[in-house]
């Protein structure tokens, strides 16, 4: 369950991911070493799945962005039976 805190301390690393454990403290009012275990629990926990970098694409050379988001089913359907005018 998240707290006020928590929810605080995701918005600010989705505004700067870089954040250290001192700025997160910094900002939430908290210690260095608390900011950072709240970090830690978060990613355990899986609120945070992960950090990213945004880039420049003209400035690094990259002309396209791909994006591909892919969710097999549990199970596979039933072949169907092929239809009589085929």
């Amino acid at each position: 369950m998240l707290d006020d805190t928590d929810s605080r301390l995701l918005n600010a690393l989705q505004k700067d991911a870089h954040l250290t454990a001192q700025e997160l403290g910094e900002r939430l009012n908290l210690s260095a070493s608390q900011a950072g275990r709240r970090r830690q629990r978060l990613e355990e926990q899986g609120f945070i799945l992960g950090y990213a970098a945004r880039l420049d694409r003209p400035g690094s050379g990259c002309m396209c962005k791909v994006s591909c988001r892919c969710r097999w089913p549990a199970t596979r359907p039933k072949p169907r039976a092929p239809s009589p005018n085929s």
